[in-house]
C-alpha cells in the first residue's frame, strides 16, 4: 500500500521516496516507499551498493509500498542487482504493481534480458 494522501480537491499525492535499512544477523532488507524516479535513485542505490561492503548473505529489496517506478530505474535496478548478484549475494525482491508492469512490459519489448524477471522475484 503506498503512502497516498488526499488533497481537497480530490487527487491524491504521494510521499517522496524513502529508504529505510534494517540488518539482520545475516540479511539487510532495504524498504522503499514512495515514488522512484531518476532524482530518487541514487538513494535507493547508495544502500543496495553499500551491501557490497558488509558481508551479508541475503538482500531483500521491499518495493511493496513503491507507488511509481519509471523505467530509467527499472533498468538501474537490473544493473545493481546483478552487481549484487555477481558478487555472490542473494538477492530478494517484493515487487509492487508498478515494477511488475514496467519489467514486463520491458521484457516483452526487449528492453530488459528476460533473466529481468528477477526484479518480480521469479
Amino acid at each position: 500500500m503506498s503512502r497516498a494522501t488526499p488533497r481537497p480537491s480530490g487527487s491524491t499525492t504521494v510521499e517522496p521516496c524513502s529508504v529505510v535499512v534494517t540488518a539482520g544477523p545475516s540479511s539487510v532488507t532495504i524498504t522503499v516507499v514512495g515514488e522512484v524516479d531518476r532524482a530518487a535513485w541514487p538513494t535507493v542505490e547508495q544502500a543496495l551498493l553499500a551491501c557490497l561492503a558488509i558481508d551479508v548473505e541475503m538482500i531483500v529489496v521491499d518495493l511493496s509500498d513503491v507507488a511509481f517506478v519509471s523505467v530509467a530505474v527499472c533498468r538501474d535496478l537490473h544493473r545493481s542487482i546483478c552487481t549484487l548478484v555477481e558478487a555472490q549475494r542473494r538477492v530478494v525482491v517484493v515487487p509492487c504493481r508498478s515494477l511488475t508492469r514496467v519489467v514486463e512490459l520491458l521484457t516483452a519489448s526487449g528492453v530488459l534480458p528476460d533473466v529481468a524477471a528477477s526484479l518480480l522475484g521469479r
